[in-house]
């Protein structure tokens, strides 16, 4: 990945991130969804934290 495709990709993160914590929540992640059109269920999104979030955290660092 180039230094401008992480620099976009951050800014991205930064706009899902709406209370300014520097990861993202469920709700955030759910918001994200719902905003480009997605639905998705509680145990879709249990499977997708549990594959992202390595540290158990309960949210997605933009490292992560």
């Amino acid at each position: 990945m180039t230094a401008q495709q992480r620099a976009e990709i951050q800014e991205c993160f930064e706009m899902l991130d709406s209370d300014g914590s520097g990861a993202l929540d469920v709700k955030e992640i759910l918001h994200a969804f719902g905003a480009l059109g997605f639905t998705i269920s509680k145990d879709a999104m249990s499977e997708l934290m549990s594959e992202a979030d390595p540290d158990g955290s309960g949210e997605l660092e933009f490292d992560e």
